[in-house]
């Protein structure tokens, strides 16, 4: 069977949807997009856009039996501009028929031919062995957690709850409240000492906002590009990922930005039945970013979710972080990059990741939070 790669374009929608209908006869529960335009950020006619989606299906002639979506973006190393792209998927019938086993493989080549420094920050154990077996790097990042509510995150937290031994260990300290006591007492310990910043909620940031981001641009080893069009463009007022921006002054001077967004779970394979606040992006003026998670960590509290999640990785923000009652659960996610891009890095992704500012906005976006 002759297979290539093409652009997603309309004619394919009904090809693409026969697709996952065998997928969900197969048993199997992903399925590529039903609509040929990307669902967060599309690709404009404006020349400046520096973060867009692009949608690619693998067909034979008459059928199309696996997808990917690209996402390139403008990032700035140690103050030098280059360009960076993630990835979705890729999704592909060979989970279901043997014969079609390849298409991952193929749709995984194409993409290092077309973004040659190529990233991912999360996969499943199966896309991690295949980006085993072509050779790419790869580190584990910690994810950082406030507990609101223990008794119900005890008793939720799937993640935990692996076997009867330990789901029996964890409704016990559930029911005897320590939990919730010790969490308490440790976010109290570690709140302290960070300013009152005022917050003002915003559909899309201000100008006032690009201040920040020219002033630490060039303070990180490698951030995504951050201005106001490209924040505006990511965190769009009713579009996904759903994301409540806040801007934040003391003593009237602009000082940070962060977004939130609170998720009501169901059945989650991880959070259960939690209520879950999230953390999904922020940016701030050095030495203020413990008073903007602590902002935002108020502002999601204020929401009565039962934890609060995110993901950063510069050690200010972690820090930060932990200043604001966070905890981390280390090396919950998997960084992996293609080998050229590992070259760049000097191999060395965890010493990369600490002068890093990545947060759920980066990669494939706050999927699952």
């Amino acid at each position: 069977m002759s297979l290539k790669i093409v652009p997603y374009t309309d004619d394919l929608v009904p090809a693409v949807r026969a697709m996952n209908e065998r997928l969900k006869e197969g048993g199997e529960t992903w399925g590529f997009y039903r609509n040929s335009l990307p669902y967060w950020v599309p690709r404009g006619d404006d020349p400046s856009q520096t973060v867009w989606q692009e949608c690619y299906l693998v067909r034979s002639e008459d059928k199309v039996h696996g997808g990917f979506v690209l996402k390139p973006q403008q990032f700035f190393m140690e103050g030098t501009e280059t360009w960076m792209a993630t990835w979705q998927g890729p999704v592909s019938e060979g989970l279901v028929d043997p014969k079609l086993a390849a298409v991952a493989m193929l749709c995984l080549r194409d993409m290092g031919q077309k973004q040659p420094q190529l990233f991912t920050w999360g996969g499943s154990p199966k896309l991690l062995q295949l980006l085993d077996a072509f050779g790419w790097s790869r580190t584990g990042t910690a994810l950082q957690i406030s507990i609101l509510n223990a008794g119900r995150f005890l008793r939720e937290a799937r993640v935990l709850r692996t076997s009867d031994k330990r789901r029996r260990a964890l409704d016990l300290l559930a029911a005897s409240g320590l939990a919730g006591a010790g969490a308490a007492l440790w976010r109290l310990a570690h709140r302290a000492g960070t300013r009152r910043l005022e917050a003002q909620p915003v559909d899309q940031l201000g100008p006032e906002m690009d201040e920040i981001w020219t002033t630490v641009r060039d303070s990180y080893g490698c951030i995504a590009a951050r201005d106001v069009a490209t924040v505006n463009r990511l965190i769009a007022p009713d579009h996904w990922p759903h994301g409540k921006l806040y801007q934040f002054t003391y003593q009237g001077r602009p000082v940070g930005w962060g977004a939130v967004r609170v998720t009501a779970k169901e059945d989650d394979r991880r959070f259960g039945n939690m209520t879950v606040g999230a953390i999904l992006d922020a940016l701030a003026l050095p030495g203020y970013e413990a008073d903007v998670c602590a902002a935002l960590s108020r502002i999601l509290a204020a929401q009565k979710p039962d934890m609060i999640i995110t993901h950063m990785t510069h050690k200010r923000w972690r820090r930060g972080l932990k200043r604001s009652g966070f905890e981390e659960m280390q090396r919950r996610r998997a960084f992996c990059a293609i080998p050229e891009l590992a070259d760049k890095l000097g191999n060395d992704l965890d010493g990369f990741l600490e002068k890093a500012h990545l947060t759920p906005i980066d990669a494939d976006g706050p999927h699952g939070l």
